[in-house]
């Protein structure tokens, strides 16, 4: 009796199990091909990030070496252009400084700066040789130049060399210092000649 209802038993339990265990391998085989591809999902993506992160790197490179050439040659442009400017402001400086002794240098001019250096008389009023005209036409010289060398278009170097000994002793003359303060008086303007004598203070100042 036992014997039969375990024969029966097995023959009903045997196929189940097998079917059972067929399943738990199938759902195994499941389990690993997921695992698999999930490996390989990340894989590829840590393959993808490591490529974008390489190429960001490349490019930053690429940036950086870029903006340093375009800041080499910003700087060389600049530098470039500074010594254009340079030039030309010497160039300018020279050619004034040509163009005020040309007005300087004229016969009627010249005699003026004999006799201030000398200290003998100017204006024929005084006993000198010169009219007033004359004398407003030397000094007329020089307030234009004080504002081309108040805007710095006639270079230090320049002024000081070429001007400074004729303005100074133009400024410490008593006779022409007298001939300003007369004109302001007649003509009550006390800004007569200031020109001459803001360019006089200058040249006191810039050409020790």
């Amino acid at each position: 009796m036992n014997t039969i209802e375990n024969k029966k038993l097995n023959d009903a339990t045997f196929p189940e199990l097998a079917a059972e265990a067929d399943n738990g391998r199938r759902g195994q085989g499941a389990v690993v091909e997921v695992i698999g591809r999930l490996k390989l999902a990340i894989e590829n993506l840590d393959d993808s990030t490591t490529r974008l992160s390489r190429w960001l790197v490349f490019y930053t490179i690429v940036l950086v070496i870029l903006t340093a050439v375009l800041v080499t040659f910003g700087w060389y442009q600049i530098k470039g252009l500074k010594t254009q400017i340079a030039d030309s402001e010497k160039a300018t400086s020279e050619q004034l400084t040509e163009d005020f002794n040309r007005d300087i240098s004229n016969g009627t001019n010249t005699a003026i700066i004999s006799a201030i250096d000398e200290s003998r008389p100017i204006r024929k009023e005084k006993g000198g040789n010169f009219t007033d005209f004359q004398l407003d036409n030397y000094l007329g010289v020089y307030e234009i130049m004080d504002g081309a060398y108040a805007n710095k278009i006639i270079s230090k170097d320049d002024f000081c060399a070429q001007f400074e000994f004729y303005i100074s002793g133009a400024n410490q003359n008593q006779e022409v210092n007298n001939y300003i303060n007369e004109q302001r008086k007649i003509y009550k303007q006390p800004g007569i000649f200031g020109g001459f004598k803001d360019l006089a203070t200058r040249a006191e100042q810039d050409c020790k």
